[in-house]
């Protein structure tokens, strides 16, 4: 292995690691934004409930100046709770829940599905610094194929990954300089989003491309036969038909009971299937891009 790969390796298993311990750290105090105002408040009028009072315990609790009720609370143990934040007599505020991991990590789950944790900012930053170093080793490694005139399948690889991550990079980092990235499960739909509107994009090139190399592989077929290597285009063009398919209209289906664990492996799979798909349509273009150089 080249020693810029040894060195792309190492730094993104260390800014994982520094990651990790930086969360696992500061993870055990959380502060909650309930994005609720109100005018004049005052703290007498305010108060809140766990499902079970020995999961966190509630530290302080106090209004911005634009009138948003705020709480932080501190881990006690490992568990799960629903705080409910009433203000008033009866009036419910505010409702989300958190699991306490066995390192004493806070995590939120509000009503709507969104994760999030303390110095997930962190998260971002990890993301975006490893990108960004791969994005370097790719396009150092393919121009060096290129100055060695090596046009093989490393060089179309090199080609593929640095098209896209660059847009990735690019996209993030534009939601994150504009305040869109807020919380954790913000992190992970924008690179669903990157990748739905890089599919969206190429749509119109992979259909055309898709459609001529069907034709040619039927004109082969006719010509030499049923031969496997004279249906592999066909195969690759009903493989990106089916993925795509997939990415714009059965991905957001719910087959599934929603349980906690289904939701995470749904997430994991949505992901790996749109990565899976712009790798392979960045490694058309990348193909394209070498056979004219």
């Amino acid at each position: 292995m080249k020693k810029r790969f040894i060195f792309l390796n190492a730094a993104s298993v260390f800014l994982i690691l520094i990651t990790f311990i930086i969360i696992v750290v500061n993870g055990n105090e959380y502060t909650v934004h309930t994005k609720a105002f109100f005018e004049n408040p005052t703290q007498e009028n305010f108060r809140i409930e766990f499902s079970d009072n020995g999961i966190v315990e509630l530290e302080n609790y106090s209004f911005a100046e634009d009138g948003e009720m705020i709480f932080r609370i501190r881990a006690v143990k490992k568990g799960f709770t629903t705080a409910v934040a009433h203000f008033g007599e009866n009036s419910v505020s505010h409702r989300t829940s958190f699991y306490v991991t066995p390192l004493k990590t806070i995590i939120e789950k509000t009503s709507a599905n969104q994760y999030n944790f303390t110095s997930y900012e962190y998260v971002i930053i990890a993301v975006l610094l490893i990108l960004l170093l791969t994005e370097s080793v790719m396009i150092y490694s393919f121009f060096d194929c290129k100055k060695e005139a090596d046009f093989s399948y490393p060089m179309v690889t090199y080609g593929g990954i640095a098209m896209y991550n660059a847009i990735l990079f690019a996209f993030i980092l534009y939601k994150t300089l504009n305040n869109v990235v807020l919380n954790f499960s913000a992190v992970l739909a924008n690179i669903i989003t990157t990748g739905e509107y890089f599919i969206l994009a190429m749509t119109p090139i992979m259909l055309i491309m898709a459609v001529s190399v069907s034709i040619s592989n039927i004109w082969l077929m006719k010509h030499e036969g049923y031969r496997p290597v004279n249906g592999l285009g066909i195969l690759i063009s009903i493989f990106w038909m089916g993925g795509t398919l997939f990415v714009f209209f059965f991905r957001g289906m719910n087959l599934f009971p929603q349980s906690e664990i289904m939701i995470v492996v749904r997430s994991i799979f949505n992901i790996s299937v749109i990565y899976v798909m712009c790798y392979f349509e960045c490694l058309i273009v990348s193909t394209s891009v070498c056979a004219f150089l």
